[in-house]
């Protein structure tokens, strides 16, 4: 059965379409971050690493990255480009949960367009919390097909794509609690009772599930016995909720420790709160609770209480962790398809039941939701417009590395945060700040012939830090400007690079004598968040292990296999999505009674 380009099919088409195109311009309009910068770089032949895990563990997202990597190269869309893809497919995805869910096209096509369009989803679709959450809504999307059709073999794919999503970041098991709440309270309270499974096969689809998302652990469970075992250490969520090695992680931004602290807890579920101020997949929700003065929509929300129950207990769940203190910005996206699903339901219902029944003349009321719809879109180009037309050093300095010659010695400036600089130079020969003196001395002392090579310096212009905090700046002010000095004397200056109107770094080029034999040494130095780039020098390897008793090497093994199981069911995960666009639906609806 082929696809047929009929209206809804146009309408999704473009939607996607204004989806990618949205993407594309914010991979090129925004600078990474510095998580971004660093887990950009961790997928550098991260497969030959031989690690099933890192200390942030998202093993698959590594694993897709390299494989991009190894056919295109470590650039900027590169290493945004599953974000655009799966993002882009998020909003068809959405335009599927809702029709599952509220067997109505324009809820679920007006979803999939508020998605697309979302503030909030453009700035943040970024690191790995984008292809996370493609795979917890295609989970959820088959979790509610399971529901409907009480078929075991949806529940199961459902287990498979969060364990799937979990691999890409961990923040798709978030959505494991709203599953067991809502798929016990179905069968207890919303399905009748002669349609009810028993106990017996309700348990047995219950523990095959968990089974399932068991298996995708495997990964990140293994990698934590065997670095625990050989090295004594654990990554950063073992290591919070285990309570082993807080003394290392502690520097890193987020919790330690697993104690609750209430101040901190509303602190933190208030700022979440604020953020989403600005969203206005968020804001339209207010029209859910205006429907509930009026008894016509009332009447349709309260019949409707399974599906946004379903859909409430995936926004209270992660909202309810984060405000814990395990996330941020970018991890609070997982809330935004949902607050799309709701929007949408909301607007048509009001629509439907309030004001068609207010403005007699029907083209009055099309007119005003198509208003509407451009006045979304025009708040949306209004609040990423500033974010997006800030100037990108990081990406200029991105531009700039890719014309330096394979032979040439890259230094760096010791005032210079070392993250943007391991992703534009990951495959140059570049030398730290740090490493500046212990690199002339190498020179200095090593036997042989010199051969000369171009070097170039990349000098931190201004008195601000250039990406490190301004007490870790002030620190090395001194020793970089002194660095400068003498590193300048004989080099001209070749490229400028702006933050604004000032200048935020100046790159000299000159001619440097150097033994031969030095370039090796030069790339097995570079390192950055525990982990050698490129994992060249695996020694550098905070969390290295190698498989070396039987059980070892069996539960080794058997992890890597899920870690290549989940790439090609990954890939056909993304299949399965354009299938279900041409799927007959099954005429049945989410349980509504309440």
């Amino acid at each position: 059965m082929k696809l047929k380009l009929n209206k809804t099919m146009l309408s999704l088409l473009l939607i996607v379409t204004l989806a990618i195109i949205l993407r594309t311009i914010v991979t090129y309009s925004l600078d990474p971050g510095v998580d971004e910068l660093i887990y950009s770089v961790m997928g550098l032949d991260f497969i030959s690493s031989g690690q099933l895990s890192t200390l942030s563990q998202s093993p698959l997202y590594f694993y897709t990255l390299d494989i991009i990597y190894r056919f295109f190269g470590l650039q900027i869309w590169t290493m945004r480009l599953l974000n655009i893809i799966l993002g882009s497919l998020t909003a068809l995805l959405l335009y599927l949960i809702g029709k599952e869910l509220f067997n109505d096209k324009k809820k679920a096509l007006l979803a999939s367009f508020l998605f697309a369009i979302s503030s909030y989803a453009l700035i943040y679709n970024v690191e790995m919390n984008t292809t996370s959450i493609f795979f917890a809504l295609l989970s959820l999307l088959f979790f509610t097909k399971g529901i409907h059709s009480k078929k075991e073999n949806y529940f199961y794919a459902s287990a498979v794509f969060l364990g799937i999503g979990y691999l890409f970041k961990e923040i798709a098991i978030l959505l494991l609690p709203a599953y067991i709440i809502y798929y016990f309270f179905d069968h207890f309270y919303l399905s009748e009772k002669e349609k009810r499974s028993s106990k017996l096969q309700l348990l047995k689809v219950a523990g095959i599930s968990l089974l399932i998302l068991f298996l995708f652990f495997l990964p990140v469970l293994t990698h934590n016995y065997l670095a625990y075992t050989q090295k004594g250490v654990v990554d950063q969520r073992f290591s919070k909720y285990l309570r082993l090695d807080l003394d290392v992680y502690k520097n890193l931004g987020s919790r330690t420790t697993a104690e609750f602290d209430f101040t901190r807890f509303s602190g933190t579920a208030k700022s979440i709160f604020v953020g989403f101020l600005k969203e206005p997949t968020f804001l339209l929700l207010l029209f859910l609770f205006f429907g509930l003065i009026v008894k016509s929509i009332r009447d349709q929300i309260f019949k409707d209480g399974g599906k946004i129950f379903l859909l409430t207990l995936c926004i209270a769940v992660p909202w309810v962790f984060y405000s814990y203190g395990d996330g941020g910005r970018t991890h609070n996206l997982l809330m935004v398809p949902f607050f799309a699903l709701l929007s949408a339901y909301s607007l048509i219902t009001i629509k439907e039941k309030y004001l068609e029944k207010c403005v007699k003349n029907q083209k009055t009321a099309k007119q005003v939701s198509i208003g509407a719809i451009l006045l979304l879109t025009v708040i949306t180009i209004m609040l990423i417009y500033k974010p997006l037309s800030e100037e990108t050093p990081g990406i200029e300095l991105m531009k700039y590395a890719e014309t330096i010659p394979p032979d040439a010695i890259t230094l760096i400036d010791p005032r210079i945060y070392n993250a943007p600089i391991a992703l534009a130079f990951s495959e140059k020969h570049y030398v730290e700040g740090s490493q500046l003196n212990s690199f002339f001395e190498a020179i200095q002392n090593a036997p042989g012939k010199r051969i000369e090579a171009p070097y170039y310096y990349i000098e931190c212009a201004w008195d601000k830090a250039c990406g490190w905090k301004q007490e870790d700046h002030d620190r090395v002010a001194a020793i970089g400007k002194e660095a400068t000095k003498v590193l300048t004397e004989k080099t001209n200056l070749d490229h400028e690079i702006y933050l604004g109107n000032e200048v935020m770094f100046r790159i000299h080029k000159g001619i440097l004598q150097i033994p031969p034999a030095i370039y090796p040494s030069i790339d097995q130095s570079h390192y950055i968040f525990y982990y050698p780039i490129g994992w060249k020098n695996k020694s550098l390897i905070y969390d290295g292990y190698t498989p070396k008793t039987f059980f070892e090497h069996i539960i080794y093994n058997i992890s890597r296999a899920v870690l290549h199981l989940a790439f090609v069911l990954a890939l056909l995960g993304i299949a399965v999505l354009f299938y279900l666009l041409k799927e007959k639906p099954e005429n049945k609806v989410l349980n509504q009674n309440t």
